[in-house]
């Protein structure tokens, strides 16, 4: 009767210990990953807080008259600020569904946004996008925190790192309003109050659905389809 040979007895458990080990080694590095990125967030980012509650956006000053007529402004950033509850709700929701449809949900950094923005866009149109959620784009753009506009992977990290912070210092309600209030919109505008002055003549306040949605189209390229200089693309 043959024996059955038993030098291949004990190879399945090698291999279950190997890929035990595998996972093991992971897993821990998994770990230590998380807990780098979490020490980044508490450590490096520690004045993002402090630097966006002393942040004042740039006005144009104003002059007038002896009889307090104005009668000219000077301004490099054309800017007036306006609460979020003066901006009408189509206009907020508007640039939530252009620039971050998720806003609302996510703690200020989207994966899912960024996952597509550089995978699927690169195979769409064979360059990426960023995918940075509202959040990201106030730190950004805020000058005290020295983010940039650079497309280096360091500078999103720090980017999705502030943004994190600001999440959580901030209601969502105050970051949307520095958003709306900062923004470049084409021309000198910085802000849905400038915007809406100078390409409707009026105040955002009373922008129509279709205006407002004009408005909110801008920002990914302010320059070249505003309805100053490209009516039809606007």
């Amino acid at each position: 009767m043959n024996q059955p040979d038993s030098s291949n007895t004990h190879k399945p458990r090698g291999c279950a210990g190997l890929f035990f080990l595998f996972i093991v080694l992971v897993g821990a590095l998994w770990g230590a990953g998380l807990g780098f990125f979490v020490w980044l967030v508490d450590d490096a980012s520690q004045n993002v807080a402090i630097a966006l509650a002393e942040f004042r956006p740039k006005v144009g000053s104003k002059v007038y008259s002896t009889d307090g007529q104005q009668i000219g402004e000077f301004a490099i950033q054309e800017r007036q600020l306006v609460r979020l509850s003066d901006i009408p709700l189509h206009l907020q929701k508007a640039f939530i569904a252009t620039e971050d449809d998720s806003f609302y949900e996510h703690r200020g950094v989207n994966p899912f946004a960024i996952l597509n923005g550089v995978v699927w866009h690169t195979i769409k149109t064979g360059s990426p996008r960023g995918g940075s959620t509202i959040t990201q784009q106030v730190v950004r753009n805020v000058e005290p925190l020295g983010i940039g506009f650079e497309r280096k992977i360091m500078r999103k990290i720090k980017e999705a790192i502030a943004a994190l912070q600001v999440e959580r210092e901030f209601t969502k309600d105050e970051i949307l309003e520095l958003y709306l209030n900062q923004i470049f919109l084409g021309k000198s505008a910085y802000g849905v109050e400038a915007a809406s002055r100078q390409y409707f003549g009026k105040s955002c306040t009373e922008l129509s659905l279709a205006e407002s949605a004009t408005i909110a189209g801008l920002n990914r390229a302010p320059n070249t389809r505003n309805p100053i200089v490209n009516p039809k693309e606007a």
